[in-house]
């Protein structure tokens, strides 16, 4: 499997690609403390604040606005989870693997995305939906990508840093993952690789995953 980046958005996005396998599902016993501890930091610092006061929100904003879209109609997916546990509704408990890929992606205030590696058709490219262009979203309705920041394969998109689609999503069976970070150009490449280095190491703690091969996508990355 290829992963590569369009060349129009080579001046405006980064990425981080980690290529997982062994994950398995189970729970483990100290996930939930690892939760709750997350979400009363969360509430306790930025409780009242709108996301545009909150600094970390900012670099997935600048991601939104270099490719078009507009954070405050096309939210982000770590924008909604923070404004969810701000709301007291905790993080969603959803599947094991899942809920650790949230769980990062409420702390580190960058949105990724997580596929089940066995439902990619062909190599993966980070592009520019076409027009009309819209996958089918998981637990929703079609998802339009039409020039907006997305995932695709030989089939098409498949996902994107706000919602990923039905097809690939992750099930209670999925062992090969993709899981992909999403940043503007201008997040620093070391930073960059030291959330990536990070989230495997999240999968690995709580999933029992195995690192297969990790990369990087856009200038100086």
């Amino acid at each position: 499997m290829r992963i590569t980046l369009d060349s129009a958005l080579q001046d405006r996005v980064k990425a981080a690609w980690i290529l997982l396998e062994d994950v398995h599902h189970r729970e483990d016993p100290g996930f939930r403390e690892a939760v709750a501890a997350a979400c009363d930091e969360i509430q306790g610092r930025w409780s009242g604040s709108l996301p545009s006061e909150i600094p970390a929100l900012a670099p997935a904003r600048e991601l939104y606005r270099a490719v078009g879209m507009e954070p405050t109609r096309h939210r982000p997916s770590s924008e909604a989870l923070m404004r969810r546990v701000l709301q007291g509704k905790g993080l969603y408990r959803l599947d094991p693997v899942v809920d650790t890929g949230n769980l990062f992606s409420l702390t580190r205030s960058l949105p990724l995305g997580l596929y089940d590696r066995d439902r990619i058709v062909g190599d993966v490219a980070l592009r520019l939906g076409e027009e009309g262009e819209s996958f089918a979203g998981i637990r929703k309705g079609p998802v339009n990508v039409g020039g907006r920041l997305c995932l695709a394969d030989d089939e098409g998109a498949f996902g994107s840093p706000t919602s990923d689609s039905h097809r690939c999503r992750i099930r209670e069976d999925s062992c090969r993952v993709l899981t992909l970070l999403y940043a503007p150009l201008t997040f620093e490449s070391e930073r960059l690789r030291r959330e990536a280095g990070e989230l495997a190491a999240s999968f690995v703690r709580w999933n029992g995953a195995r690192v297969e091969r990790e990369g990087w996508l856009g200038s100086e990355a």
